[in-house]
């Protein structure tokens, strides 16, 4: 029952992605995030290995910030399904199952990214660790979901000249 608490952790913090751009919830922990390799997760919190990261705040590159924010914003729909599919099912077999397919289809999302499981962790890490990191993550998410209400507005109608 451990994934589920990680896996629900991860989904509440991503519950409402313009609230947590401003700010309101935290960056969702790389603990709750899918790993690539094994259908368990810890039985007990445990200190990430990447508690001292090879990567610090300040060498973070815009492109690495992009990468997170669309990372963040497609795994927001995968969490909350499999969250919903979690709180549905009473069958320990399915429960497994939804679980393995939900950490697969994170690990394709990252990668697809141009990502690594570990280099996203290890980005999350930083990004929950430096305000200054953090903020800028946050500021580029909100960016993004300004552009795409923009794009998803009608757009006037522009009047035909008359002869």
């Amino acid at each position: 029952m451990m994934k589920f608490a990680l896996l629900m952790g991860l989904g509440l913090s991503l519950g409402s992605l313009p609230v947590w751009a401003q700010g309101a919830t935290p960056l969702p922990s790389p603990a709750a995030t899918a790993s690539p390799t094994s259908g368990e997760a810890p039985a007990t919190a445990t200190p990430s290995p990447l508690a001292s990261p090879t990567l610090t705040p300040e060498q973070v590159t815009d492109a690495q910030v992009e990468q997170l924010v669309r990372i963040l914003l497609e795994l927001d729909p995968l969490i909350r399904e499999a969250s919903a599919q979690l709180r549905e099912t009473q069958n320990e077999e399915e429960y497994e199952q939804i679980m393995q397919r939900t950490e697969t289809q994170a690990s394709r999302i990252v990668e697809e990214q141009g990502l690594t499981v570990l280099q996203y962790r290890e980005l999350m890490t930083l990004a929950n660790e430096n305000p200054v990191l953090n903020q800028r993550v946050r500021a580029r998410l909100q960016e993004v979901l300004q552009e795409g209400e923009a794009s998803n507005s009608p757009k006037p109608a522009t009047p035909t000249p008359t002869p």
